[in-house]
């Protein structure tokens, strides 16, 4: 790697070399005299670290191994905190087979939303709701059965068939 300066030229949209730097002591590193050390404890750490969220990637490994999915559906459901957290309440609630219940939410109820250009957060369909018409559910999706289109009382979603 070169390590140099370099300068933005806005008019040619690009970066050209402005100088050279040989050494370490060319970028003038020096400790600040008007800063003290920063001792973080690890009682801090810790505890900071239990309040922290599931992350995304040790979420998408969870659903592999406890919901056995595949790394796609466990991507496309921790892709957003919401998504994950609808598929997880529809999955306990509904006691549902885990990869019908990835295909219903990830498949039906994703289409269903991008195509009214909706979050899973606007989705008329609650997670409860979802759970509800799980046992209506065929074993795999399809397009003639969507989550607005479940024959069991689900609330106002059923009213209005996708097709």
């Amino acid at each position: 790697m070169v390590q140099e300066t370099r300068l933005y030229d806005s008019v040619k949209n690009e970066t050209r070399s402005m100088r050279g730097k040989e050494e370490a002591h060319d970028y003038r590193y020096f400790p600040d005299p008007d800063l003290l050390p920063l001792v973080i404890e690890a009682s801090f750490i810790e505890e900071t670290r239990k309040t922290l969220p599931e992350l995304p990637d040790a979420k998408a490994e969870r659903f592999q191994q406890h919901y056995k999915l595949s790394a796609y559906d466990a991507g496309v459901l921790t892709a957003t905190r919401a998504m994950a957290d609808y598929y997880e309440l529809v999955v306990r609630e509904s006691g549902a087979d885990p990869k019908i219940a990835a295909n219903w939410v990830a498949v039906e109820l994703s289409g269903l939303l991008n195509s009214e250009n909706k979050e899973i957060g606007a989705s008329p369909v609650t997670a409860a709701l979802m759970a509800a018409c799980s046992s209506a559910w065929p074993t795999t999706p399809s397009p003639a059965r969507s989550p607005r289109t479940c024959s069991r009382p689900c609330g106002p979603a059923r009213a209005t068939p996708t097709r």
